[in-house]
């Protein structure tokens, strides 16, 4: 349940930021999240 709330949150910031500004920390949090 933390994880999808926490994934929720991501993309809600993901949106406001804009996908360029998050990219190279989406792509970090993507790999932290599968390594899971």
């Amino acid at each position: 349940m933390f994880q999808i709330a926490k994934h929720l949150v991501y993309d809600y910031f993901r949106r406001r930021a804009g996908p360029k500004a998050h990219g190279l920390h989406e792509r970090q949090q993507q790999r932290a999240l599968h390594a899971h």
